[in-house]
């Protein structure tokens, strides 16, 4: 199989060795000819060129094909190997640094005919080739093919070990821009988001302010204007004109501190219970919903931000009985002590098996932890749902 890839510098150095190891052996021929009679040096160089050059058709920078390379080595050095051992009757070992490269390049599935082939099979021609060859001999060449091919292949997967490495950290950083780069879309989205809402929010209360307090003053500018000529000529009138300005005024008043209600509900001390109540009886006006309100035990003191807590909290849990619980009748019941105060509102809406978590839950309960108190909701499909929120009694 051909598995396409690019060079690292342990290849570089395998390949020097390689060339060095076979460029040896070439020029051994040439300085000690004296020595190489018997095969004839030219066929034994011609031999060693096609013996160096052959496998490198299968292992080059961009491709490497560990299968044919070791079988190019194995019928081209090996073969050649036999026959000068034969020959010379010597225990040459010209295919060692192959050995080494062909357990470099090799995967695990090759280790099914490469290991026994080179490391088993390949020492035990020896005493096939060689006459009364040492059993000395024998050991040392199986534990030199035995580590060579060892230290190829230790080094081969630490180099695949390392590209997984490099591969991984690639991904990973990828991951991380990609994740940074969504972060700062959202970012821009949210702050985009937050901007239009503060406009919007503010174009209301404008338009809100402006239709109020606008009309309010055109009117009662309108009215001094015609009380201002009736004082000379119609006394009475001009008085009469005055208190329709005046009640004009009283509600164009009565509006603005509506708005302003809208945005920060009256807390004034030792008032939160009429203030729930306030809300629990309009909420009730508004839906039709039939809602029950008590309180019980002393008042106890809280904190502003305590107290605007337990409001939130009542509205959140009255809208979301009705909008998703569709209640007929809820019960709000306020509970004091000397060191804390309990809300809880029972509704006989649908209810669920479990209760998720969305954002004015989710909103309700950080507002909550922030004042060391506690959120319980237990809910169940076709008994409702019971809310109850606790905190500490403190000094405001």
């Amino acid at each position: 199989m051909n598995e396409p890839k690019q060079w690292h510098w342990v290849d570089w150095v395998l390949f020097c060795i390689y060339t060095m190891w076979m460029s040896v052996g070439l020029f051994y021929l040439f300085l000690a000819p004296e020595s190489l009679h018997n095969p004839p040096a030219l066929q034994t160089a011609a031999l060693n060129v096609l013996c160096y050059a052959l496998p490198l058709l299968f292992w080059h920078p961009g491709s490497v094909k560990p299968g044919l390379f070791a079988l190019t080595v194995l019928l081209t050095s090996v073969a050649a190997q036999s026959y000068m051992i034969y020959e010379t009757q010597e225990p040459v070992s010209y295919v060692i640094i192959s050995v080494l490269i062909v357990g470099y390049l090799g995967q695990k599935r090759d280790l099914l005919w490469t290991f026994p082939v080179f490391v088993l099979l390949l020492p035990a021609t020896y005493p096939l080739l060689i006459h009364d060859l040492e059993i000395v001999n024998m050991f040392d060449l199986y534990a030199v093919y035995f580590l060579m091919f060892g230290i190829g292949f230790t080094l081969g997967r630490i180099m695949e070990s390392n590209q997984k490495m490099k591969q991984l950290l690639k991904e990973n950083e990828e991951q991380y821009l990609l994740i940074q780069n969504q972060n700062n879309i959202l970012q821009q989205y949210s702050q985009e988001v937050e901007r239009l809402t503060i406009l919007e929010e503010r174009d209301r209360l404008a338009r809100e302010l402006h239709d109020t307090v606008g009309h309010t003053f055109t009117s009662v500018i309108m009215g001094m204007d015609a009380v201002h000529y009736l004082i000379q000529t119609d006394p009475d009138k001009a008085v009469q004109r005055l208190e329709v300005l005046r009640e004009v005024t009283r509600n164009g008043l009565q509006e603005v501190r509506k708005h302003i209600h809208h945005l920060a509900p009256d807390l004034e001390e030792g008032k939160l219970y009429p203030q729930l109540e306030r809300i629990a009886h309009a909420f009730a006006s508004h839906t039709g919903t039939q809602i029950a309100v008590r309180q019980s035990g002393p008042d106890a003191e809280l904190s502003r931000h305590a107290k605007l807590t337990l409001i939130r909290c009542l509205q959140e849990a009255l809208t979301n009985a009705k909008r998703h619980g569709q209640a007929a009748s809820i019960d709000v019941g306020l509970v004091s002590s000397a060191d804390k105060v309990a809300l809880t509102v029972t509704d006989n809406g649908a209810g669920c098996d479990e209760v998720e978590y969305g954002f004015g839950i989710q909103s309700m309960k950080e507002r909550i932890a922030a004042l060391h108190g506690e959120l319980k909701i237990y809910s169940k499909r076709g008994e409702g749902t019971v809310l109850m929120v606790t905190v500490p009694a403190q000094k405001g």
